[in-house]
């Protein structure tokens, strides 16, 4: 087997370093890694020497093409690869616990029910802790019991080729909602995506919006035509319409940190 560890760049070099170094896996992997126009040297550093040894495909754009349309690029390109049976998609403003892509193959192949196309790992985020080195001493060293959830993140999910023949790529027309349209895409299908609790992501949390703000006006706008899309998907007048329809028959959506310390807490019962 071989994985597509599949992530999506813009700026925020520093991310990708961590990114990157961040990754461990007994498994085979090949990097593919989209620069969506960034200014800032990640195109430059990721062609550079230190990468070396990596099995790594860079695609690169001039202009920004959007979230959707450059996470597309990289699943796509692992689609078209026969080797990759396994494709991970992940943020590329997150550190990976040292075991989590090995949870989410485990996780994968372990599935019982057919109608689940993706597994997420839990998405913990920095804004949950009062430090970041607190965040990520405390994400390092948590003991999990396995358990599935229902409902995942988009922030880092594992499925394959038969499953995005199933429930296809993200919507290429809108980015801020995109996890909200693909999630509702899957359930109207007939099929579901679950969340593996061992597997743990520790996340900066919309950091690559926060570290362009100079585009804050480009992306206010984008915002705003993005919304008026998923309203006319959704049926939606309100964005709380849109988080309800979202919402409706998941136990959980994506688990919160208090949730997670409460199931902890309880030694493993939910």
């Amino acid at each position: 087997m071989k994985i597509g560890i599949c992530t999506l760049v813009y700026n925020c070099l520093d991310f990708t370093k961590e990114f990157i170094k961040s990754i461990q896996t007994k498994h085979k992997y090949k990097l593919i890694i989209f620069d969506n126009g960034s200014k800032d040297g990640s195109y430059e550093w990721l062609k550079s020497n230190e990468l070396n040894g990596y099995d790594l495909t860079i695609i690169h754009s001039d202009t920004n093409l959007g979230v959707s349309v450059g996470a597309n690029r990289t699943m796509q390109m692992a689609l078209e690869d026969q080797e990759i049976t396994h494709i991970l998609y992940a943020n590329n403003d997150l550190i990976f616990r040292p075991d989590t892509i090995d949870h989410l193959v485990w996780a994968w192949d372990s599935r019982q029910d057919t109608r689940i196309v993706r597994v997420s790992a839990v998405d913990i985020r920095e804004n949950h802790f009062n430090s970041y080195n607190e965040g990520y001493e405390k994400i390092m060293n948590m003991s999990m019991n396995k358990v599935f959830i229902y409902g995942g993140s988009y922030t880092c999910f594992i499925w394959d080729k038969w499953a995005i023949q199933k429930v296809g790529l993200l919507d290429k027309n809108v980015d801020y909602y995109d996890d909200n349209i693909h999630s509702e895409e899957i359930l109207r299908r007939g099929y579901f995506s679950v969340t593996f609790l061992p597997a743990l992501i520790y996340h900066r949390g919309s950091g690559t919006l926060r570290m362009n703000q100079k585009e804050k006006d480009l992306f206010d706008k984008k915002f705003i035509k993005d919304r008026e899309y998923a309203f006319k998907y959704f049926g939606a007048k309100t964005q709380d319409d849109i988080r309800e329809i979202t919402e409706q028959g998941r136990p959980i959506w994506t688990p919160r940190i208090e949730e997670i310390n409460k199931f902890i807490n309880n030694g493993g019962e939910k």
